[in-house]
C-alpha cells in the first residue's frame, strides 16, 4: 500500500523510482540520492529523522485510502515523466557529448597554444 524507505544512506534510491512506476506512494528520508529523485506531493511525503513525524505520514496514508490512491497516480505520473530508462538514457548521452565537446576545445586550446608558442620561439 505503500512504500517506506526510512535509510538515511541509500546512494541512489532506484527502489523508490520502481515502487513509484508501480503507483505505490512512498515515505521516506530524503538523504544523499534519495534526495535528488523525491519530491514533497509528486508520488511521495518526504520525512525528516523524527520518528513520530515518520510514524504519521505513514498512518495519514494507511487510514486515508483516498490519499494514497491520489499520491499513488502521481507517483506513477512522476516516475513515468522524469525517469524512464529512456529519458535516463538521453540525460547520458547530452552529459557525454557536453563532455567529448569540452575535451575537443581543452586539446584544440592546447594545440593553438602551443603553435603560438612554437611561433613566438622561432620569431626569437
Amino acid at each position: 500500500d505503500v512504500f517506506v524507505l526510512a535509510s538515511q544512506s541509500d546512494a541512489q534510491g532506484l527502489v523508490l523510482l520502481e515502487a513509484m512506476a508501480q503507483g505505490t506512494p512512498v515515505v521516506a528520508i530524503a538523504e544523499l540520492g534519495t534526495a535528488s529523485i523525491l519530491i514533497e506531493g509528486k508520488g511521495a511525503l518526504i520525512a525528516t529523522e523524527n520518528t513520530l513525524e515518520f510514524a504519521q505520514k505513514v498512518l495519514q496514508l494507511l487510514i486515508y485510502p483516498e490519499q494514497r490512491f491520489e499520491l499513488g497516480k502521481l507517483a506513477r505520473a512522476y516516475a513515468l515523466e522524469k525517469w524512464t530508462a529512456k529519458l535516463q538514457a538521453e540525460r547520458m548521452v547530452k552529459f557525454y557529448s557536453q563532455l567529448t565537446q569540452h575535451h575537443a576545445v581543452r586539446i584544440k586550446n592546447k594545440q593553438i597554444g602551443s603553435s603560438t608558442a612554437s611561433k613566438h620561439q622561432a620569431s626569437i
